[in-house]
């Protein structure tokens, strides 16, 4: 594919935005370059396996599915593949380069079942601000964060309970922070429908909306009646998140869970 295509599909005007491909055997992936997700699927051709796993387990076909800060769409992709044409993946990046980026590889992956938002998920249907990224320094550029004080690029807030109306089955959440929120904002849904929840619980965003991973957790098992598992990997601050007493025996979970 012609960088002119990609970059069209991208959105990019400015020639010097440095991007990449990379093919995989099941999906084309057009990346930035100096990001740590790409160095990532450039040395192991996957990203994060411990959450492929979680959904090949837990997304069936027809599903409806919701990937809240799905960044580059690896898991977009991964979830958009399970849960068939007559599925759904409802897909929400903030960060209006990422979410061109993430419409680039929805576009060159043929995917028809997913429906993309360039919004940030939370407890309010109002605007905020988040800090754009520096998309040449390197490292997780898509660790930013959403805030009130009226500086950077403003994006909308929405709540899950008013934009969703379709059964919802499994919620991932690596939203940098705002996770508890985005509960909050969606407590109907999960309420009626059960989904399975995967969950970043990680303390040094938590603590920017004054809130901990102990306060999510709890919240998770007394308001929402869900028990919770730290799943056991390199990267520990992933958690699965189901409905109280859901027998996992028939799952083939390839990496520890804890209960907590």
């Amino acid at each position: 594919m012609s960088e002119w295509i990609i970059k069209s599909a991208l959105g990019i005007i400015d020639p010097i935005l440095p991007i990449c491909q990379i093919k995989l055997p099941d999906r084309l992936m057009v990346l930035l370059e100096e990001d740590a997700i790409t160095k990532i699927i450039r040395q192991t051709n996957d990203y994060e396996p411990h959450f492929t796993n979680i959904a090949n387990e837990f997304i069936r076909k027809n599903d409806n599915v919701i990937d809240c800060g799905a960044n580059c769409g690896f898991h977009t992709i991964t979830m958009s593949k399970l849960v068939g044409n007559n599925g759904k993946v409802f897909s929400f990046e903030p960060l209006r380069v990422i979410h061109q980026q993430l419409n680039c590889n929805i576009f060159i992956n043929g995917l028809s079942n997913v429906i993309s938002y360039n919004c940030s998920v939370g407890h309010m249907n109002i605007l905020v601000s988040i800090t754009p990224p520096n998309y040449f320094k390197g490292g997780n550029i898509g660790n930013t964060w959403i805030h009130n004080n009226n500086t950077g690029d403003s994006v909308g807030m929405i709540k899950l309970d008013d934009t969703i109306s379709e059964k919802i089955n499994f919620i991932k959440l690596d939203i940098q922070g705002c996770e508890l929120l985005a509960l909050n904002g969606a407590i109907n849904l999960i309420k009626n429908h059960k989904p399975i929840l995967f969950v970043e619980m990680e303390d040094c965003h938590l603590t920017r909306y004054n809130t901990n991973s102990k306060q999510l957790s709890e919240y998770i098992k007394s308001e929402l009646d869900y028990d919770v598992y730290k799943i056991i990997t390199d990267y520990p601050c992933d958690y699965l998140c189901v409905p109280k007493n859901t027998n996992l025996s028939d799952k083939k979970i390839k990496f520890e869970l804890q209960k907590i």
